[in-house]
């Protein structure tokens, strides 16, 4: 599932993943992607199955229990999804709403720009919070050479129960 409007991200992870999932909150934005989706798979050169498809997901509406995308994916990914403090509770519950709990692999990973130092404290606040586990990854060198002024990270963020809530337990 890939948070960000570009949906450049989920032409990247398509080449990886099975069912790829772009979204945005915007009837036109979605229009976009999935005519990107489309010109996409038409211009492929490998031999992927994979899938890629759009949805409207506006961040913070947790999913009710029979929506095909609850609890639907492994790897939630955004591309510089958090610029402001507000974004980041409805952020977060939103991944935790799409990620399987069952999945020991799940998690949301963002790339994310170190603009404003409250908004990093607020993330870092608001993943203890949920008990859930936060892994800075490397850059790879290429990425490193081209930051400008504001430092970029890759964030893995992992939800330990299935609401968020630490527990670990599945059950209600």
């Amino acid at each position: 599932m890939d948070l960000t409007t570009t949906g450049l991200p989920s032409m990247v992870a398509s080449k990886l993943c099975r069912r790829v999932v772009a979204s945005d909150n915007n009837a036109m934005v979605l229009r976009l992607l999935a005519r990107n989706a489309r010109l996409n798979e038409q211009h492929r050169s490998d031999t992927s199955t994979s899938t890629i498809s759009s949805a409207r997901v506006e961040w913070g509406e947790l999913l009710d229990e029979a929506a095909p995308l609850r609890h639907a994916f492994d790897l939630v990914i955004g591309s510089d999804v958090v610029y402001q403090e507000d974004v980041i509770p409805s952020l977060l519950a939103s991944a935790v709403s799409l990620l399987d709990p069952s999945s020991p692999q799940a998690a949301l990973v963002i790339v994310y720009a170190n603009r404003v130092p409250a908004v990093r404290e607020r993330l870092m606040r608001e993943v203890t919070q949920r008990g859930a586990r936060l892994q800075s990854l490397p850059l790879p060198a290429s990425a490193r050479a081209h930051e400008h002024e504001h430092p970029l990270e890759i964030l893995c963020i992992r939800f330990a129960g299935p609401n968020g809530d630490g527990d670990g337990d599945s059950g209600s």
